[in-house]
Order: C-alpha cells, then sequence, then structure tokens
C-alpha cells in the first residue's frame, strides 16, 4: 500500500513544525527577558551628612526670605558686592 501525502498536507506539517520552534523561540525570549527585569538593581550614592542637610536648609530659606522682603535694587546691589568680593556660593 502507498501512501500519498498531498502538497498541502505536508505545507500544513511543515508549518506546524516552523510554528512550534517560532513558539519555543518565543518562550525563550520571554524567559530572558523576565529574568533580565528580575535582576536587582544596587546603586550606590553618597548622602548628605545632618550638617550638610542644615546648611542647604538654612541657604533655601534664607533665599526665600530674601526673595520675598528685600527689592530688586537691594538683590542686584548684593549681587555686585559679591561679584566684587568674589564671593560664589
Amino acid at each position: 500500500m502507498v501512501t500519498v501525502i498531498s502538497n498541502v498536507s505536508a505545507r500544513n506539517v511543515l508549518f506546524e513544525e516552523q510554528e512550534g520552534a517560532v513558539e519555543e523561540e518565543r518562550g525563550e525570549r520571554e524567559e530572558k527577558e523576565r529574568k533580565y527585569k528580575e535582576r536587582e538593581f544596587v546603586l550606590h550614592v553618597s548622602l548628605p551628612n545632618e550638617k550638610e542637610i542644615e546648611r542647604m536648609v538654612v541657604e533655601r530659606k534664607k533665599i526665600e526670605l530674601l526673595s520675598k522682603y528685600a527689592s530688586e535694587g537691594l538683590l542686584e546691589e548684593q549681587s555686585e558686592a559679591k561679584d566684587m568680593l568674589n564671593i560664589h556660593q
């Protein structure tokens, strides 16, 4: 007995095999992406100490008060005086 496989049947079998291979590759790729996303990320940065934080807070409050109560002319004079004295903060 001779079995004849039509050209269409052969294409379907090949297509199903290719489809299975593509699904496997997709699954592997998704697994790699998931593992990559799950990796732990640690960043080491230096944190300011209490004195530095206090200095920054005082400086910010000083700027806020100056902008609230000082006139534009006074702020310009202060800026010019700092420039003449070569003070940069």
